[in-house]
């Protein structure tokens, strides 16, 4: 009796080893384009955050030019006034882009009221210091947290070690902008 062999063929096309691979390497790519798309997206959100802002401290400079002063300025006097960007008013209330109500105050540096203060909570550390880069030009204070980070009235240009150490972290973080006349 002959013993006939067969000679098993080798299959041709992906095995199941193949496609796991192909699956893995695709899965790679996708989170690395997700990661991409977020980090540029959260960059270009806290850019847009601060021409909002830079925006609104210009135009509340010019609107309370003629009084001289900030006395009675408010976030609901910005807004009846149309000072803000429309996107930063949500359900009657002025709203910074991580969407945490803003406050907005008169202040003092050198005299009574001389100055208008932005209060904006919930800043993510993580961005906190490309959001003061972005928005804190036109501020002659700024305040983080606890920290003064920058203070022109008193000759303290932005110190980047400060800011640094105030937006550590994790967490969220309130800043204090303060534009007036020096």
């Amino acid at each position: 009796m002959k013993r006939e062999i067969t000679k098993i063929s080798r299959q041709s096309g992906l095995g199941i080893v193949g496609v796991v691979l192909a699956i893995i390497i695709i899965l790679i790519i996708a989170s690395i384009g997700i990661h991409l798309y977020t980090t540029s997206t959260g960059k270009l959100n806290v850019g847009r955050a601060g021409i909002r802002l830079t925006q609104m401290i210009a135009t509340t400079q010019k609107r309370f030019q003629d009084q001289g002063n900030f006395a009675g300025v408010s976030a609901q006097v910005l807004i009846d006034n149309a000072i803000p960007d429309k996107s930063m008013i949500q359900g009657g209330k002025l709203v910074n882009a991580w969407n945490q109500q803003v406050t907005v105050n008169p202040y003092s540096l050198n005299a009574s009221n001389d100055a208008v203060e932005f209060v904006e909570p919930g800043v993510p550390a993580d961005t906190c210091a490309a959001y003061v880069d972005a928005a804190g030009g036109s501020a002659v204070r700024i305040l983080v947290g606890g920290t003064t980070v920058k203070d022109l009235p008193n000759g303290v240009s932005l110190n980047p070690a400060a800011l640094g150490s105030a937006c550590a972290g994790s967490g969220n973080k309130t800043i204090h902008f303060i534009a007036g006349r020096l």
